[in-house]
């Protein structure tokens, strides 16, 4: 279940949407946020992500690689604390240059609020019969399941 929180790289603005609880950051295929190519300097378990309600802590998991939050270096021994906004750097030291793509810098930030979350005002003072409508849109399955798909064969009894 995603949180609401999520992560947009500097350059690309690519998202990365994060979840409730634990988000283990590296190269490792066993990370939930993997970095693979291109992106450089970043340790099979880099860093973690930990998403509470509305605070996320970072707790970094190597010394080796370093990183920063709004281009202060994170000692390694103890979580910080992230608002939204913070620049989170992976790998390499903060610069005002131009972020290249391959270079792990991204942005926290919170999603606005879903449909659900709203409420609904007519100018004219009458919200009676508003927020009582539901607004999401009809689902439609476009590819039917497997089950349903598949070819019927034809059994036939031998003789």
């Amino acid at each position: 279940m995603t949180s609401g929180w999520y992560l947009e790289h500097v350059a690309t603005g690519e998202k990365i949407f994060l979840h409730y609880g634990d988000n283990v950051m590296g190269s490792s295929p066993f990370c939930k946020i993997i970095f693979c190519a291109p992106f450089k300097n970043i340790a099979r378990k880099h860093a973690n992500l930990i998403i509470n309600d509305d605070q996320v802590k970072l707790k970094p998991l190597t010394d080796l690689n370093e990183i920063f939050i709004d281009d202060t270096r994170v000692d390694n021994s103890s979580e910080s604390p992230l608002t939204e906004g913070s620049v989170i750097t992976l790998g390499i030291k903060p610069s005002s240059l131009v972020v290249p793509g391959n270079r792990a810098v991204f942005t926290l930030k919170k999603m606005g609020p879903c449909v659900d979350e709203m409420d609904l005002v007519s100018e004219d003072g009458d919200s009676q019969n508003l927020n009582k409508t539901p607004l999401r849109r009809s689902l439609r399955v476009r590819n039917p399941p497997l089950r349903y798909r598949s070819p019927k064969f034809l059994v036939r009894k031998r003789k």
